[in-house]
């Protein structure tokens, strides 16, 4: 006779039931790994255009972003509160993340930011740290 017995369709669906069932998790590690470096990259290519269009005088004026759970709100202005909100820009997180530390940095034509500390970005128990000093320099 040919063909497989049903010991051996059992034994081959269970190994490729534990296969699965271990990747699992593994795929949720990565996933919130790849959301937290993601959004720490779009953090820190925000805060390099608002120096950069700063710097150069772009508007004439002071250029900051704002950090929330959803995303980045590129700005023209000395801070959030005090904007010209027709200049916003607005950059979606690929996921919701948790953002702490300092969320409102503009820098001055100097290139000098308005607060100096530390961001952090989180998403399930991944986290990064992007470091903003006196000088506007930007550490990641």
């Amino acid at each position: 006779m040919k063909g497989f017995t049903i010991l051996e369709i059992l034994l081959s669906v269970a190994m490729i039931s534990i296969l699965v069932g271990a990747s699992v998790p593994l795929y949720s590690i990565y996933s919130s790994r790849d959301v937290v470096t993601q959004g720490s990259y779009l953090v820190v290519n925000s805060l390099y255009t608002a120096k950069i269009h700063s710097m150069s005088g772009k508007d004439d004026d002071i250029w900051g972003i704002y950090l929330q759970s959803s995303g980045v709100t590129f700005y023209k202005g000395e801070s959030f509160n005090l904007r010209d909100a027709s200049y916003d820009y607005f950059i979606d997180f690929q996921e919701e993340v948790s953002i702490s530390g300092i969320n409102d940095i503009s820098f001055d034509k100097k290139g000098i930011s308005s607060q100096s500390g530390t961001v952090t970005i989180s998403n399930q128990g991944q986290e990064k740290s992007i470091t903003i000093n006196e000088e506007g320099i930007i550490d990641y």
